[in-house]
């Protein structure tokens, strides 16, 4: 039987499906280690979607990698080592080795970001310093600085 016109040009294919998967950050708290691409920190600690809460009340926060958020309410320090995607504080003075590609908002505390800044700043009342900022700045009695 002769192949009909259809299936002459019918060339089969094979489908590849790809999963991303993102590299994880080594968040490191209190000196306890974990792994994560946000964290969210107010009267416990999550990482994504996991409480770490240590039982220490000082909290110390180093983040080796990217992360996507990072939301703090209150911590002793937070360092960054790294790109965050946003980054909101409460009280505390986050330091940012790399860029923060969305926006800033802090409410009382000092952010310092070595990198670039893609999206907008907004504190209340503490000083922001930054590379460079993309997006539109509002401060209350804060400062922000360019280098």
């Amino acid at each position: 039987m002769k192949p009909t016109h259809a299936n002459t040009y019918r060339k089969k294919t094979k489908t590849k499906m790809f999963k991303f998967i993102k590299k994880m950050a080594k968040i490191l708290i209190n000196g306890s280690s974990y792994e994560g691409t946000t964290v969210i920190v107010s009267n416990r600690i999550i990482i994504d979607g996991v409480d770490v809460t240590p039982v220490d009340k000082n909290i110390d926060i180093t983040i080796t990698g990217d992360v996507d958020r990072i939301s703090v309410a209150s911590c002793d320090s937070l360092h960054v080592t790294g790109n965050v995607g946003s980054l909101e504080t409460v009280s505390g003075d986050p330091e940012i080795e790399g860029d923060v590609n969305g926006n800033i908002n802090s409410v009382s505390g000092d952010v310092h970001v070595k990198g670039l800044v893609g999206g907008d700043v907004d504190t209340t009342s503490g000083n922001v310093t930054a590379s460079s900022i993309s997006g539109n700045v509002k401060t209350v009695s804060g400062n922000i600085r360019t280098r």
